[in-house]
């Protein structure tokens, strides 16, 4: 029987290995689904999950995501997302996003009249909130996706020609990050890998087709997808939540490897629909066609 590899470790399993176990390359609290997994070295999944998956999940920004797209956590609960935060006029409390309608709350020991007092956020008052944001972890979530997927996606055909060392070793850094284009992890023999990171990701739209920005920016949608973009590149692109968080990687060390038919025509796609809580594997021929369906029938 054929070993299983874990992209995470580069390691071989047999199979049934209680060592390993299903990974959700989008986790469930994000808005992942149970037919996009790969089986992973449990242990490191777990650190991993830990330091990466938890840490984005309750990042603010990505809890007023979740909250959004109403996408619970693993105890069942959607986010409360409050922020600190002080208007314009040096009063300082907290925005609740919780309501349907966010509304600014002062700390009772800064009301001068004692009391918790609550308004509406209104849209001629500035609000301004501070909140730590660290680079590297969204850069390295990003790598890992990229080495789940890749693999859900190519398989051994990924492991024998793909960077999946240059990704595990971006995944793993913490070297501050440059505010590039694309940031070279590590030089490789042909210095071809590249790892184009969010937030930099949304200044480079050009990067894309119209008609792949129109896949990347669809509503309520997570989508995951290669690109065959030349014979020496074979692009990994990562979309979630409406395109609000974007990487884009080149996978491929020997891109003439990579194949280009059947559910690889012209790309393959992984759709996560965040409304309807479904999951799709199409080749990106089949998915532009079926969209330009949807929207000529919109």
């Amino acid at each position: 029987m054929t070993n299983i590899w874990c992209p995470y470790t580069d390691s071989d399993y047999p199979p049934g290995d209680p060592r390993l176990s299903p990974e959700h390359i989008v986790a469930l609290s994000s808005g992942g689904h149970n037919r996009f997994v790969v089986p992973v070295d449990r242990d490191r999944n777990n650190k991993l999950g830990a330091r990466l998956d938890g840490a984005l999940a309750n990042h603010p920004l990505v809890q007023i995501a979740r909250r959004s797209f109403g996408l619970p956590g693993h105890k069942g609960k959607i986010p409360r997302v409050v922020l600190p935060a002080s208007t314009s006029s040096g009063v300082r409390g907290q925005v609740d996003f919780t309501p349907d309608e966010p509304s600014f709350q002062t700390f009772r020991s800064k009301n001068a009249y004692g009391l918790n007092a609550a308004q509406a956020c209104s849209s001629d008052q500035q609000y301004e909130s501070l909140f730590p944001f660290e680079l590297n972890l969204f850069a390295s979530y990003g790598c890992k996706v990229a080495l789940a997927a890749s693999t859900f996606f190519f398989g051994d055909i990924f492991r024998q020609f793909g960077f999946h060392n240059d990704l595990r070793r971006l995944m793993d850094s913490t070297t501050a990050y440059a505010d590039t284009r694309f940031y070279l992890a590590n030089k490789t023999a042909s210095d071809r890998f590249w790892a184009l990171t969010w937030p930099d990701s949304l200044r480079f739209r050009e990067m894309l087709s119209p008609a792949l920005e129109l896949v990347s920016a669809q509503p309520d949608r997570h989508v995951i997808f290669t690109v065959p973009s030349s014979v020496t590149e074979h692009l990994l692109c990562i979309s979630m939540f409406s395109g609000l968080f974007r990487w884009y990687f080149n996978v491929a060390a020997d891109a003439t490897q990579f194949p280009l038919t059947g559910l690889h025509d012209l790309g393959t796609i992984v759709e996560l629909n965040l409304a309807s809580h479904t999951f799709s594997h199409l080749s990106m021929r089949d998915y532009l066609e079926r969209l330009l369906i949807q929207r000529g029938a919109a």
